[in-house]
């Protein structure tokens, strides 16, 4: 059996980020377009077009990749895209775009939320944009502290620019 040996770094981790591909993203990494709904043809063998298509990876242990040509077990599998007619929303996101729907008007599509609280959002944007995460927790202290005291909203964008 291999052991692995395991070296200690002088280099740490400093952040990580996860996000999603831009459709443009998506179809620069494909190497082929689905079109076909059908994965295997009656004889068993993948249908090209479809999920199991060779041009993704092997099928099985004996098939060679159409786009690497390495076998079942070397391929690194390949992706693929689906064309759709509509922009079809992420599940994965549907708890987020729940609650922005639930915070703005169906009339006039504004957030409903209080000018203090578009200044907040805004202001933690800002500062996220400019990798400066630190001063979010600061600016959501400084809110509540406002909200608590009841001051007036001057006195909220004082302290926050400061």
């Amino acid at each position: 059996m291999d052991t692995i040996n395991y070296y200690p770094s002088d280099t740490t981790i400093s952040g990580l980020l996860f996000s999603n591909y831009t459709s443009e993203e998506i179809r620069r990494l494909s190497v082929k377009e689905l079109t076909s709904s059908s994965a295997i043809d009656r004889l068993g063998a993948p249908v090209s077009g479809g999920p199991y298509d060779l041009a993704l990876g092997p099928f099985d242990k004996n098939d060679r990749c159409f786009t690497c040509g390495q076998g079942f077990v070397a391929c690194p599998g390949h992706l693929g895209h689906i064309s759709l007619v509509l922009p079809v929303y992420n599940p994965v996101f549907f708890r987020n775009l729940v609650n922005v729907l639930r915070g703005c008007c169906l009339h006039c599509h504004t957030i409903q939320c209080s000018n203090a609280e578009k200044y907040l959002f805004s202001m933690q944007m800002l500062y996220l944009k400019h990798g400066q995460t630190n001063e979010i927790d600061n600016l959501q202290s400084i809110y509540k502290t406002w909200i608590l005291e009841r001051k007036s909203l001057d006195t909220f964008y004082e302290n926050i620019n400061e």
